[in-house]
Protein backbone atom coordinates (compact mmCIF):
# COMPACT_ATOMS: atom_id res chain seq x y z
CA UNK A 1 0.00 0.00 0.00
CA UNK A 2 0.94 3.63 -0.46
CA UNK A 3 0.41 6.60 1.84
CA UNK A 4 1.01 10.32 1.44
CA UNK A 5 1.62 12.91 4.14
CA UNK A 6 0.63 16.44 3.14
CA UNK A 7 1.94 19.24 5.36
CA UNK A 8 3.83 22.45 4.70
CA UNK A 9 6.09 21.88 7.70
CA UNK A 10 8.91 19.43 6.95
CA UNK A 11 9.46 18.52 10.61
CA UNK A 12 5.80 17.48 10.91
CA UNK A 13 6.06 15.23 7.84
CA UNK A 14 9.29 13.71 9.16
CA UNK A 15 7.73 13.21 12.60
CA UNK A 16 4.73 11.37 11.20
CA UNK A 17 7.02 9.13 9.17
CA UNK A 18 8.98 8.24 12.30
CA UNK A 19 5.89 7.65 14.48
CA UNK A 20 4.42 4.71 12.61
CA UNK A 21 5.60 1.20 11.89
CA UNK A 22 4.38 1.52 8.31
CA UNK A 23 5.43 -1.96 7.18
CA UNK A 24 3.41 -3.66 9.93
CA UNK A 25 0.30 -2.02 8.44
CA UNK A 26 1.15 -3.11 4.90
CA UNK A 27 2.39 0.31 3.79
CA UNK A 28 5.56 0.05 1.74
CA UNK A 29 5.62 3.56 0.23
CA UNK A 30 5.21 6.84 2.11
CA UNK A 31 5.25 9.96 -0.05
CA UNK A 32 5.43 13.59 1.06
CA UNK A 33 3.87 16.78 -0.31
CA UNK A 34 4.36 20.24 1.12
CA UNK A 35 1.08 21.70 -0.12
CA UNK A 36 -2.24 20.68 -1.61
CA UNK A 37 -1.18 21.36 -5.19
CA UNK A 38 1.80 19.01 -4.94
CA UNK A 39 -0.47 16.48 -3.23
CA UNK A 40 -2.96 16.52 -6.12
CA UNK A 41 -0.17 15.68 -8.58
CA UNK A 42 1.13 12.82 -6.43
CA UNK A 43 -2.34 11.45 -5.70
CA UNK A 44 -3.26 11.41 -9.39
CA UNK A 45 0.01 9.70 -10.31
CA UNK A 46 0.37 7.18 -7.47
CA UNK A 47 -3.18 6.63 -6.13
CA UNK A 48 -2.23 6.16 -2.46
CA UNK A 49 -4.62 4.21 -0.27
CA UNK A 50 -4.15 6.57 2.71
CA UNK A 51 -3.85 10.37 2.71
CA UNK A 52 -2.79 12.32 5.81
CA UNK A 53 -3.36 16.05 5.41
CA UNK A 54 -2.87 19.25 7.34
CA UNK A 55 -5.53 21.97 7.16
CA UNK A 56 -3.52 25.19 6.78
CA UNK A 57 -1.14 25.08 3.85
CA UNK A 58 -0.16 27.43 1.04
CA UNK A 59 -1.54 27.15 -2.51
CA UNK A 60 -4.31 24.65 -1.66
CA UNK A 61 -5.42 24.11 1.92
CA UNK A 62 -6.67 20.89 3.49
CA UNK A 63 -10.37 21.67 3.02
CA UNK A 64 -9.84 22.35 -0.68
CA UNK A 65 -7.79 19.16 -1.00
CA UNK A 66 -10.49 17.09 0.72
CA UNK A 67 -13.16 18.57 -1.56
CA UNK A 68 -11.03 17.73 -4.62
CA UNK A 69 -10.52 14.16 -3.37
CA UNK A 70 -14.29 13.78 -3.01
CA UNK A 71 -15.19 15.26 -6.42
CA UNK A 72 -12.35 13.38 -8.19
CA UNK A 73 -13.81 10.13 -6.82
CA UNK A 74 -10.53 9.17 -5.13
CA UNK A 75 -11.19 6.10 -2.96
CA UNK A 76 -8.36 6.74 -0.49
CA UNK A 77 -8.91 6.90 3.25
CA UNK A 78 -8.24 10.42 4.54
CA UNK A 79 -6.91 11.43 7.93
CA UNK A 80 -6.69 15.06 9.01
CA UNK A 81 -3.70 15.88 11.19
CA UNK A 82 -3.59 19.52 12.20
CA UNK A 83 -2.07 21.78 14.78
CA UNK A 84 -4.49 24.55 13.82
CA UNK A 85 -5.87 26.35 16.84
CA UNK A 86 -8.49 29.02 17.23
CA UNK A 87 -8.53 31.43 20.14
CA UNK A 88 -11.71 32.95 21.41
Amino acid sequence: MKAIIVDDEKHVREGLILLADWASHGIDTVMEAEDGEEAVELIQKHRPEIIFTDMRMPKRDGISLLKWIHTADIRSKTIVVSGMMTLN
